[in-house]
C-alpha cells in the first residue's frame, strides 16, 4: 500500500501482518493514521486473546455470526435502508476479522 493511500481500519484488521509492521511504525509517533492502526491493533489483539483462550466458544461465535450476517444480508434486501446497510456492513467486518484470526492461526 503506498503511502498515498489512506489506511483503513477494515483493511488492516483483516491484513494482521500488515497491521504489526504499520503499528511497529507508529511507535513513539504521532500521526493521524496511527491512532487508526493501534485501534485496530488493540481490537485484533482482544480478538486473538479470546480465541487462544476459549477457541471452541470463539469457533460458536464466528457460526453465530455467520447465521446473523445471512439474517442481515435478508433484512437489507428487502429494506435496502442506510440502516441495514450499515448493521450489514459492521458484522461482515466483524466475521472478517474473525477469519483473519482464524488464518492467522491456521498452518499453511
Amino acid at each position: 500500500m503506498s503511502c498515498q493511500n489512506e489506511l483503513t481500519y477494515d483493511y488492516l484488521l483483516t491484513h494482521p501482518k500488515f497491521l504489526q509492521s504499520q503499528y511497529e511504525n507508529c511507535e513513539n509517533v504521532e500521526r493521524p493514521q496511527c491512532e487508526i492502526i493501534r485501534r485496530a491493533a488493540m481490537d485484533f489483539s482482544a480478538l486473538v486473546k479470546h480465541q487462544m483462550q476459549d477457541p471452541e466458544r470463539f469457533g460458536a461465535e464466528v457460526r453465530d455470526t455467520q447465521q446473523q450476517l445471512l439474517i442481515l444480508k435478508n433484512t437489507y434486501e428487502k429494506e435496502k435502508t442506510p440502516e441495514a446497510k450499515k448493521a450489514l456492513e459492521d458484522q461482515q467486518l466483524q466475521l472478517n476479522g474473525m477469519y483473519a484470526v482464524i488464518a492467522l492461526h491456521t498452518p499453511e
